[in-house]
Parts: C-alpha cells; structure tokens; sequence
C-alpha cells in the first residue's frame, strides 16, 4: 500500500512537473549549426539552436517584417521566405547570399503600425536608432563574429556627425525616424521605399560604399553625393544609398555645402552602459552587423540579477509568477544560442517566467549572458523548413522582426553584361530599388525600353533567383533582372577589368585607424602605375591575376601566365610596385581570401589577400557566365 501511495504521488507529480531534464541530442543543420529540443520541469519544453562561435560561413542577421520598418507585420516564417537567398555584405563585399537556416521571433512592437520597439542593426545598417538612455538592445552581432549583450546606449551629439567636402561637420538627429523642424534625419530602404518627408526641407543623395555601419571616429562611412533635391520630399531611397534629409536650420546647413560628386563622411558611435542606464558597461558598438531591441536581461556575466527579487527592476512579476510561452538569445564564449520556449498550455506546457528562462539558459546551455525577446503567443522558432514550436495563438503570430542564422554561400557572378553597355528591356520590367526580388519595385519600363549598365560592384550577383545589374533608363537608376534584358551595344563585359577594384573598400584617411578592416583607397581604373601593364585581353588561356591587398601582411604577387618563370619575375615586379597598384585588389568576381605569409604580423580581422582565380572576365565560347568565385566568409579565429 505504501508502494502504491508513493507510486501514485510520483506520478502525479511527473504529471504535474514534468520529467527531470535529460540531457539533449544535438543534431546538426549545417556545419557549427546545431538543434536540440529539451523537456524542462513544469511540464515544459524548449527548443534551442546553437551556432559555433568562429563558424566558417555562417553569420547571424536581423529582418524586418514585410521589408520595411513602415510595413507592418509579417509572420516568421514569411520573414524567412522573404530574406532567403538574398545578397549580403558579409565578408565585406555584395556578392555572398543567405541560405536561412533557423530564425526566432524579435522584439516588441506596436500592435497597430507594427513598428519594433527599440533599435535596429540589419546586415551592418544601423537602421533605427535605439532609444536614448532607455531599455535595452539585445545581442549584438560584430562583422568580425563577436557578440556581446548590449545595454543602454546613447548617442553623443559630438560623436554622430556627417563631415561634408569642406571639413565641416553636422550633427545627426536620428535614422529612419519623423524629421522635425531643425533636423538632420538618414534615411534608408529599411524604412520604406522612400523617405515619406514633405517638402520644405533639402534631400541629399548618397551612394555609400558600403551599409550604413556604426563607426566611431576618426573611421566613417564614405559616400558620393549623386542628387541633390530641394524643396521636394519623398526621395526614393537605393538599398546602398543613404538620403540626408534636412528642414529648417539644419537645411540650410546642408544647403550651404552639399554638392554633387562630393565625398561625404558618416560618423556613428554609440555608448554602452548597463541596464541602470547610468553605469558605463564593456560592449563596443563598432562594426555591428546584427542587433534589435530586447528587454530584460535575464543573465549577465554569468549570473542571474533576480534570484529572489527584490529591486525595482525585479519586482516585475514575470520574474517569479508569470509562466508563458518565452523568447531569448544568449550567448558564451563558444556558441551563440536562440531559444523558444512553449507554453499557455499548448501540448500541455506551462511555459516559463523570467528566472526560469534564466535558469534553464545558465544550467542547461551554460550561457554567461541572456536576454530575454517578445514572448507569448508571439514565440516562435523556425528550424530548417518549418516551425518547431506550438505557438499559443495555435498559428504563427505576425510580429515585428526576426533574428535568423544562415550559411553564406558563395557568390555567383554573371559576366553576361559589363558598365556602360547598352540595354533594351525584353518585355514588361519591374526597374526595382535593389538586385532581389524583396525590394520595392520603383517603376515598370515597357517591353524595348533602351538603358544603359551603370558601374556597381555588385553588378551581376546571384540573389532572389535572378542575375542583377544596376542599369539606367530615361535618368531613373534601379537594378533589373538580367533575363529581362538584352544587350544592344557598349564596351562588353571585359570593360569591367578595374571598374570594381576597391569599390566595396573603405576609403579615405582612416585607412590606418580602422584596425584590420579592409582600408584600401580607391583609385582610378587607368594610373601611371598599370598603364604599361598588359591588359586582360593579353592573358593567355590558362592564365591568371593573382592580387595583393595593400598593408594585409600577405604575399604579393602579380599579373602571371602559365610560365613559372613569369610568375616568379611578375611576383617580384609587384613586390616592388607602387602603392596604387597594390591597391588594385578584389575586382568583382575574382576574390579568395588567403592566409598571411609566414611571419607577417596577425591582423585583427582576416587578411583579404586574393590569389590565383581563374579569370572569369575570359569566357569560352560555350560559357555565357563564370561561376568560379572563391571567397571566405569566416570571422578571424
């Protein structure tokens, strides 16, 4: 009887609490891509994905519900399908493309505009500023594959700033947010397809040479004035341009100094402190490539602040009593993990309240720092073609945004056109704001509309399906898919030899400020240093251009055939060469990282040194495009 008794409580208790914890069978996605589901007491159930910090190939990135901040909501799994396969700039070129391989709920949001609370970094934009002194930002993903949790940040007036051609400076109000009387507000495509200002003010358009990244000075985001429109708003907004848009005082500021061709500097650097938003907290800001907002922080330095309440922050009652349906990021020195939980009593699961989650990221995953993402019935994970959790609302919920991880793949370039050919369009185009099917359409040209191919390092890139190339008709610039376009005359595609050759580089003097980022000034594509060097057309079949990036540590080398001799005189030659021919590096289509020689001094991020790539600029006469693109997309170790 006793045996029956104790048998019986017990049962009703693994009822009641679920079993004890197991341990959890990985399986992996895609390599440093791992997936678990974990029953937790309660009875509970979590399902977790871990990335390997230093993957080669994979990187973590936002997305934002229907595109655009102005939108409106969009569930995860559409998120997923709109963002896959897209073009990126991790690697620190256009080329590579995401292949999504898990994705979680973000932040919280309006439930009628759908706007996200907090800020925004997507693929290296900062593309809604976080809000001053106020909540938390969530975890913060770096171009070089750190990630740290962020905290209070503010923005220093002194330290945002866009520097105009004369050396004068103007402070920067907010991105992608309303432009008041006075401001100077950025705007991006994450925003909407334009800039939705009225007239009144001054709008300066900018083709940056890479996203809009935070970077503290004296580095900057450079960029070409290419329009400028006064006294009219709404400007259509290029997925690499940033429009400068002023009204009042800060207008005529603008005014004063902005001039087409110009070179403008972009100066972005944000302070991090704890969640007391008073004490300053470890966690730079540079070169973030991912983050959104998220609140509270459920574990940091590998402690739980609410162990049994007390403080203000921990009188909340989802810290001890509120069990729901929970998301979370967190992050230790080997992986980085997202986490969903289910609850509301789906499938029977309690769900978890904050110290819960905290527990179960400390002592299950050995996180040492967590934050806590919208929950309840938006929790959500999408894991390798489909949602694994129970939402509560018994469907996915459409949110705000999105956190995914993805695997890189290679770049595919098209070599089928070339800058400056000419183009007529085949049938009815869609003439879209950049090379993917995501972005917004801007017009659609008529079947034998002429065009022409404008120069983009980007030209040619596989994404969303279609070849793209940025082309120009009747005055309009937008990107269009290559089979909607037939060639009708120009230079062809060998004249793109040098047209890309540090386009995607940063430029400027910080070139030795910035540690270890690709700093290479850009130069002209002709230059007395290479005009005596034999042209493209000269490479023998089987030949090769082997490049050299300037200060990498790397072993240079130059222009070889197929004769050992001549590569060994031409490497030598290079080793000698001016700067500016050094600087003549990654041209569209032929970049591979290398490792640094021997004895070279260890860079802070990897060594973008190129090597022997077969030409793809040659094509045989039964090849259209070269498909033979090396490049590594790994963090540095």
């Amino acid at each position: 009887m006793a045996k029956t008794g104790a048998l019986a409580v017990l049962l009703v208790a693994t009822v009641l609490l679920g079993a004890p914890p197991a341990s959890a069978q990985w399986t992996t996605i895609s390599p440093g891509v791992e997936y678990a589901e974990f029953s937790e007491p309660g009875p509970n159930r979590a399902y977790v994905v871990r990335v390997a910090r230093g993957a080669a190939g994979v990187t973590l990135d936002t997305m934002i519900a229907q595109g655009t901040l102005s939108a409106g909501r969009e569930t995860v799994s559409g998120m997923v399908a709109r963002h896959d396969d897209a073009l990126t700039w991790w690697g620190r070129a256009w080329g590579g493309r995401y292949e999504i391989l898990a994705a979680i709920n973000g932040s919280f949001f309006d439930l009628t505009t759908g706007v996200p609370e907090g800020g925004m970094v997507v693929g290296g934009t900062y593309a809604k500023r976080f809000p001053h002194l106020s909540g938390g930002s969530g975890m913060v993903w770096k171009l070089d594959g750190s990630a740290f949790l962020g905290g209070c940040v503010s923005h220093p007036d002194d330290r945002n700033y866009v520097t105009w051609a004369d050396g004068t400076t103007q402070t920067i109000d907010d991105i992608n947010g309303p432009r008041g009387d006075g401001d100077l507000v950025l705007y991006t495509i994450h925003r909407a397809a334009d800039t939705g200002t009225s007239g009144g003010g001054i709008e300066i358009d900018v083709a940056l040479d890479m996203p809009l990244l935070i970077r503290p000075q004296p580095s900057a985001v450079e960029g070409r004035i290419v329009a400028v429109r006064d006294g009219s708003g709404s400007t259509p907004v290029l997925f690499d341009h940033v429009i400068l848009s002023a009204a009042g005082d800060a207008a005529d500021t603008a005014r004063a100094r902005a001039r087409v061709g110009d070179t403008v500097r972009i100066t972005q650097e944000l302070r991090n402190y704890a969640r007391s938003c008073a004490d300053p907290q470890a966690g730079d800001w540079t070169h973030a490539f991912a983050a959104l907002g998220a609140w509270p922080p459920i574990v940091e330095n590998g402690t739980i602040p609410c162990p049994d309440g007390g403080s203000s922050f921990c009188s909340n009652v989802a810290w001890t009593s509120t069990y729901r349906p929970r998301t979370a990021t967190a992050v230790n020195d080997s992986y980085v993990y997202l986490v969903v939980v289910d609850g509301d009593g789906m499938g029977g699961m309690v769900g978890m309240n904050f110290r819960q989650l905290a527990e179960f990221c400390v002592n299950r995953l050995g996180a040492t720092w967590a934050v806590s993402h919208d929950g309840g019935g938006s929790s959500t994970i999408w894991v390798d073609g489909s949602v694994r959790n129970r939402p509560s609302d018994g469907a996915e919920r459409p949110v705000a945004n999105g956190l995914f991880v993805a695997r890189v793949l290679p770049p595919d370039f098209s070599t089928v056109l070339g800058t400056d050919d000419t183009v007529e369009t085949t049938g009815a185009t869609e003439l879209r704001q950049g090379p993917g099917t995501q972005f917004p359409v801007r017009t659609t040209l008529s079947a034998g509309q002429a065009g022409i191919v404008r120069a983009h390092p980007a030209n040619g890139a596989l994404a969303r399906g279609h070849h793209w190339w940025l082309c120009e008709f009747s005055g309009t610039p937008g990107w269009v898919a290559e089979d909607s376009l037939r060639r009708t005359g120009g230079p062809g595609p060998d004249a793109d030899a040098d047209a890309d050759a540090g386009a995607e580089a940063d430029t400027g003097a910080d070139a030795d400020a910035d540690a270890g980022a690709d700093a290479t000034a850009d130069v002209p594509a002709e230059t007395a240093a290479d005009a005596d060097a034999p042209g493209r057309d000269a490479i023998p079949e089987g030949g090769v251009w082997i490049y050299q990036e300037e200060g990498c540590g790397c072993r240079a080398a130059g222009r070889a055939g197929t004769g050992g001799l001549f590569a060994t005189l031409a490497l030598l030659g290079l080793l000698a060469a001016p700067a500016a021919l050094l600087r003549r590096v990654r041209p569209r289509s032929r970049a591979a990282h290398v490792g640094p020689e021997a004895g070279a001094p260890a860079a802070a991020e990897p060594c973008p040194c190129v090597r022997d790539v077969p030409d793809p600029g040659r094509r045989s006469p039964d090849s259209e495009r070269s498909k033979t693109v090396l490049q590594d997309f790994s963090p540095p170790a």
